[in-house]
């Protein structure tokens, strides 16, 4: 007796592919404006911008009653820590107050959102359908290419005030590291500490925006694989063919 291949699985279908896509953009829309932490002092105040990255560091007046000047970058790091983790809560909250683990209804309810008068969700990677096994391939070489620790290293930018006393280091999280020279800050009030973290960050945020983006690639990747498989979908080819 012969025995049947089995059925190839069916190809996803255009309606579950627009649903994971709209709420990709509805994961992405729901990332807060901006997060604020602290220390448990409270006397150093990291604010995150949209993109998870400081955007204002703070050392409050009168820190030296409540922190040795050693502790000054230990608790930047620990108010970067806070900050992120408020971020995340408040972003859980929207995710759950908006009830997107429970809409599973058609794509174009966001265009219906949209044309009402709101907010325009962030696009996903554009691309173009490419064959599925070079795809695979270049995904891996990418991936692998990430995972490299020279990868880690070369996403880090460093920042530091006029006189080299404070240093920031920005990473793909956001603040990887933070020195405050101890003996100088021992007798600088918490506005003049504030104003070199405001330089260091300003050059840190600099130098990280002329590096190039290892995800850059990636994102082009996944622009290639979501367009590769709206193409397998609308047009699934014969079989033993290949896009």
């Amino acid at each position: 007796m012969t025995t049947m291949p089995p059925d190839p699985a069916p190809p996803p279908q255009p309606q579950h592919t627009a649903d994971l896509a709209r709420l990709a953009r509805e994961l992405a829309a729901a990332a807060p404006e901006q997060a604020s932490g602290h220390d448990n002092t409270g006397q150093a105040q990291v604010v995150l911008g949209p993109d998870g990255v400081p955007a204002e560091i703070r050392i409050h007046p009168g820190w030296q009653q409540h922190l040795g000047p050693e502790r000054l970058g230990p608790a930047v790091m620990d108010a970067h820590a806070d900050a992120l983790q408020q971020a995340a809560i408040r972003w859980a909250g929207t995710l759950d107050a908006t009830g997107w683990r429970q809409r599973a209804g058609p794509a174009d309810t966001i265009d219906a959102d949209n044309a009402a008068g709101g907010p325009a969700p962030p696009d996903l990677p554009h691309g173009h359908a490419r064959d599925t096994s070079e795809l695979a391939e270049d995904v891996l070489t990418q991936l692998h290419a990430a995972q490299e620790p020279r990868a880690a290293t070369s996403t880090q930018a460093q920042g530091h005030d006029d006189e080299h006393h404070v240093t920031l280091t920005l990473g793909p999280a956001g603040l990887a590291a933070c020195s405050i020279d101890a003996h100088w800050a021992d007798h600088r009030t918490g506005d003049t500490i504030t104003r070199a973290l405001a330089t260091a960050l300003s050059q840190a945020a600099s130098a990280r925006a002329d590096r190039p983006d290892p995800g850059a690639r990636l994102d082009a990747l996944v622009g290639d694989a979501l367009a590769t498989l709206t193409a397998l979908t609308n047009d699934p080819p014969p079989d033993g063919e290949r896009p």
